[in-house]
């Protein structure tokens, strides 16, 4: 965006996020033998100590589960792994989680940091994706020479990948190797992870509730006529 236009040819779309960077501490967490178990699955009881034994509930009360609503639920405890043991920083420490039946798994110091560089590496699933920074890189080259100076000190990162340690320091760094050598790279972010969890969602709150937008504006009946379609078709 720049100066309130949007520059359409400048978009680039990879469908890489945060379930990609899930779905590989997933593997690794496999990779050790570790089973990841939803709260469901079992009971956790007090015993007279004050400590907790952890009773694993029949496997023929879960016949009926759908696999989706299994998946969901072991990806939202990776998930949470994921966003409080992965870092950017350096000289980091391995780090140990305690699973909800009470298993621990360890990360070392390498996993923790490592998984999240792949977001600035090839992804040889994701056809075309080089990283974060040569995304960034190759959407401004598309726009007008005159503007590139100004888009490359007013990047802002949103997202639920933006949430690590460093993350920000990490991009300009990396950025940085592919700008021009007169051009400042700056990268913006919110202050608060629930900020840039929800950023897409609070500014289009915003947008909406102003009068310029009413016109693009569809009700529930033809979004569930039309489904997701309808919002580029009328937004777009």
């Amino acid at each position: 965006v720049h100066d309130g236009y949007v520059l359409y040819k400048s978009q680039i779309k990879y469908d890489i996020g945060g379930s990609t960077i899930t779905n590989q501490l997933s593997k690794i967490l496999k990779n050790k033998g570790v089973n990841v178990t939803p709260h469901y699955r079992f009971n956790k009881n007090i015993k007279d100590d004050g400590s907790f034994s952890t009773e694993y509930l029949d496997e023929d009360f879960f016949n009926e589960v759908d696999p989706n609503y299994e998946l969901f639920w072991k990806n939202e405890i990776v998930r949470d792994i994921k966003e409080t043991s992965l870092t950017f920083s350096e000289n980091i420490d391995a780090i140990n989680y305690e699973l909800p039946d009470g298993i621990n798994v360890e990360l070392n110091s390498n996993e923790r940091k490592e998984i999240l560089d792949s977001m600035f590496e090839q992804n040889k699933n994701v056809p075309g994706f080089n990283g974060f920074q040569y995304m960034v890189h190759d959407a401004i080259s598309k726009a007008d020479i005159d503007i590139k100076k100004d888009l490359y000190s007013n990047i802002f990162a949103t997202g639920g990948n933006t949430i690590f340690t460093d993350f920000i320091d990490n991009f300009n760094r990396v950025l940085n190797t592919l700008a021009p050598n007169n051009v400042k790279v700056k990268v913006l972010s919110h202050p608060t992870s629930l900020e840039k969890k929800l950023s897409a969602w609070i500014g289009g709150s915003i947008l909406s509730s102003l009068g310029t937008f009413h016109q693009i504006w569809f009700s529930k009946q033809e979004y569930e006529e039309h489904g997701s379609v309808l919002i580029e078709r009328k937004c777009a």
